[in-house]
């Protein structure tokens, strides 16, 4: 899982040097999943959507094939500091989907507040959870211990948005900020906001969570018992196995269940990840509509 010191050289300068740091926060992550699972071609479309993404409302249009459009959904999986977006569709323009309904443009900003302020708010959010969780673990705490305390400091400072879930489907552009919101680490990590999260934001807040305590971490996509549409996390211990976890599902039943599931646990809820992220590969020509993920093994004990 680790990531070249190249990788995010090069990403930084596609991206632009004064807009990766803000007061020294990086909105990249240090590991990059699925980004290391693409072929070049798809990997030059990503930056783009990158660039733009830490560039916005600045953003460039950018001259690609259409069937890089999905790519910038993993984007947001693999970097959720990048809180300010959704995606950017193919040709560079922001894109929210609301349900089965897209939305292209701006996004409306909370009545007196600017981008600026709200990613300082953000990275501060992230340092003050980092404390809080750190001041409840021991200096030998091992990363087991750690996704506990992440899991448990969500739990404890979060309740699930009913009103911003994927069937919220019929706001206009531009999108209001409490939906992007929802759908982004942001609501998570900042507790007592007029946001909070939807699974979404609970997976990503977790993965942000989880980047600064040094676990190696993933967001997921897929299904579980009910739900069509769902989002969590896998972690990986010392011992170089994956276990699941799903803060949303936790929070909601109030129970630890949920934090470090292996593959017999997951099988139980009948979580299905979508092995392809939310695109496919067209057997005649290698394209997709993004590219083709895969996720890790879950521990069989």
């Amino acid at each position: 899982m680790k990531t070249t010191m190249a990788l995010l050289l090069t990403l930084a300068l596609l991206c632009g040097a004064t807009a990766l740091a803000l007061d020294g926060a990086d909105w990249l992550s240090a590991d990059q999943y699925y980004y290391q699972q693409l072929s070049p071609e798809h990997r030059a479309a990503w930056a783009d959507d990158v660039a733009n993404a830490l560039s916005y409302p600045a953003q460039q249009k950018a001259e690609r094939d259409r069937r890089h459009q999905a790519l910038a959904c993993m984007i947001k999986a693999d970097n959720p500091r990048i809180f300010w977006i959704d995606w950017i569709d193919s040709d560079a323009i922001l894109r929210f989907d609301t349900g089965s309904e897209p939305h292209y443009g701006g996004v409306v900003l909370p009545e007196g507040t600017t981008l600026p302020e709200l990613q300082a708010a953000f990275c501060e959010g992230v340092d003050r959870a980092v404390a809080e969780i750190s001041a409840k673990l021991s200096a030998k705490a091992d990363a087991k211990a750690k996704v506990r305390a992440i899991y448990a400091w969500l739990c404890e400072n979060n309740t699930y948005n009913d009103a911003q879930t994927s069937k919220h489907k019929k706001e206009s552009d531009p999108v209001a900020f409490a939906y992007l919101a929802a759908h982004s680490a942001y609501s998570a990590i900042l507790p007592g906001d007029a946001c909070e999260p939807v699974c979404e934001g609970y997976a990503g807040a977790f993965k942000v969570l989880c980047d600064a305590l040094g676990v190696p971490c993933i967001c997921v996509s897929g299904s579980m018992t009910s739900l069509s549409a769902h989002m969590w996390n896998y972690v990986q211990l010392e011992n170089g196995k994956w276990y699941q976890v799903d803060v949303t599902t936790g929070d909601a039943y109030s129970t630890e269940q949920f934090c470090l599931m292996n593959a017999s646990g997951a099988k139980k809820y009948e979580y299905a990840p979508n092995p392809y992220m939310g695109s496919g590969v067209n057997p005649d020509n290698g394209y997709t509509e993004g590219a083709a993920f895969t996720v890790p093994e879950l521990a069989a004990k």
